[in-house]
């Protein structure tokens, strides 16, 4: 597909999915299951929207700088650090602000809403409140989920939990961090906590300001570990792509719409776990490294401590590192003995702290079956008709993304097939993923929320986006013309438009 097609392609899809939001009432979901609300507009929208617009061409700018400069093969890897370092500061300001210039149930406001009230996630209650020992807490776990809890208690491991326990523990032992966090939140944020604690006040649980403090620290750090999904993602791409096709693609991560309308839910940050897991194992993987191999097992752990979403990318990795090493057998290329050696240290890098657990007698295997079986009853509990939501999820997933990086994505999904210079690691990781995916789809483990649900997922087609944006000619080949930046304008078009229009949570429900 020539590329002048391509951005054709994009550019009709943009405006497809700008006039769906802005001019119809199309609901977006299915009515009577699951519904995404949308933002209504405000007498400072037009105002704001040019804001965020200049935002954008900020964060351009900086983008075509730094792909220019990184289109050098003689520039120093301390500097190569340095863009990303600046790129993560970079993502962090365009988060900020394409947020805080949305309407109001759309900004950082939205923090002391959805991370206080038990309806929306539960977590921080449950830490603060009803469990406030940690220890105790995890001991009686597996008890609590024997309670069948559908939703957000019941479906989860205690990971989640346990990062509140941590947080209020800190500020506590630290209350000059809940002062710095607290000193840096928006008039909005101000606003709305003072609204969540006008609402509690009469309640056994009001919202103290070392409360407000704790929420909105645990947003800073979702809004932190999702502009830092960069980081990992340059150093997965960078072991297929050059210097300047991994720094543009990571540049698209924060411009990915469903980054921003779900902050602060844990699921925004999820995205860097399963990323840093990719980059722990397949950098690991191709280097032979051991270390990496545990590495990669303990951030497995990590991840399914929160939430068994990781699983997906459990299956994935495995399929394609299994896939790589029986070629390498095969080929003699690599011994069975250090096949097995790799493996086995990405194994104990799991069930190590897994063991540890035992001895506390907290039996995570026994958690995570029940983690799966209430998640199997939310659907007996809330029923969703698989066969409207097999068709709606593909188009729930290209606004997610946002059609720019849809459209080129399927692009470079056509240049695994077609390219013969496209490196055979790179190859099987598009079509593992792809068929992971497909599974995960058909199957309709996700039948509404898919937006929210697949954020973890996304890089993987952020990724495939750099495939087919990238010269495939070499990992040191360089960028002809603007066509990347041109790309990644309209995507940032896109992402603001989709951000100021959808909302992420249903605030009449809290």
């Amino acid at each position: 597909m020539p590329r002048v097609v391509a951005f054709a392609a994009a550019l009709a899809a943009s405006t497809a999915t700008a006039l769906l939001l802005w001019t119809t009432g199309v609901p977006l979901g299915i009515p009577g299951e699951w519904a995404w609300p949308r933002l209504e507009a405000d007498a400072q929208s037009g105002w704001n929207l040019l804001l965020a617009g200049l935002a954008a061409g900020l964060y351009l700018g900086f983008v075509a700088i730094g792909s220019r400069r990184l289109s050098s093969p003689t520039v120093p890897r301390a500097e190569v650090a340095a863009w990303v370092v600046a790129l993560f500061a970079s993502a962090v300001g365009w988060l900020w602000t394409v947020q805080e210039t949305a309407p109001s149930a759309g900004q950082l406001a939205k923090a002391p809403f959805v991370l206080y009230y038990p309806s929306s996630s539960g977590y921080f209650t449950k830490a603060r409140y009803e469990s406030p020992d940690a220890k105790v807490f995890l001991r009686d776990y597996e008890a609590l989920m024997e309670q069948r809890d559908v939703l957000h208690i019941g479906t989860h491991p205690p990971g989640l939990f346990l990062v509140f326990h941590g947080l209020i523990a800190l500020g506590e032992r630290c209350p000059a961090l809940l002062t710095a966090a607290w000193s840096i939140a928006p008039e909005s944020v101000r606003e709305a906590t003072a609204v969540v604690q006008e609402n509690t006040s009469a309640g056994r649980q009001p919202c103290t300001q070392a409360d407000a403090a704790v929420l909105w620290l645990a947003g800073l750090l979702v809004l932190v570990l999702s502009a830092a999904t960069v980081a990992p993602l340059y150093g997965t791409l960078r072991l297929m792509l050059s210097r300047q096709a991994a720094f543009v693609g990571a540049a698209f991560w924060p411009a990915i719409p469903a980054v921003a309308i779900f902050w602060p839910k844990s699921d925004a940050a999820f995205p860097f776990v399963s990323v840093l897991l990719a980059w722990c194992a397949l950098s690991g993987w191709t280097t032979g490294s051991r270390l990496r191999a545990a590495a990669a097992g303990l951030v497995l752990f990590a991840g399914l401590c929160c939430s068994l979403a990781f699983l997906p990318v459990a299956l994935f990795l495995s399929l394609v590192i299994g896939h790589d090493a029986l070629t390498e057998l095969r080929s003699h290329r690599r011994s069975l003995r250090e096949t097995s050696t790799w493996i086995a240290c990405g194994f104990a890098g799991f069930l190590l702290p897994v063991v540890i657990l035992w001895t506390m007698d907290v039996h995570l295997e026994r958690i995570w079956l029940w983690n799966y079986r209430n998640h199997a009853g939310f659907y007996a509990e809330y029923p969703r008709t698989y066969g409207k939501w097999l068709l709606i999820n593909p188009v729930e997933l290209t606004i997610a993304v946002g059609a720019p990086v849809a459209v080129v994505a399927l692009w470079g999904l056509r240049r695994l097939g077609t390219d013969g210079d496209i490196a055979p690691l790179l190859r099987r990781s598009g079509w593992w993923g792809l068929a992971v995916w497909g599974l995960l789809w058909l199957t309709g483990k996700n039948s509404g929320e898919a937006a929210r649900l697949w954020l973890l997922l996304m890089p993987g087609v952020v990724a495939l986006a750099a495939v087919g944006l990238s010269p495939m000619d070499g990992k040191t080949a360089r960028f002809s013309g603007l066509s990347p930046i041109l790309w990644l304008g309209l995507q940032l078009a896109v992402a603001i438009l989709t951000v100021h229009r959808i909302g992420g949570f249903h605030f009449e429900t809290l």
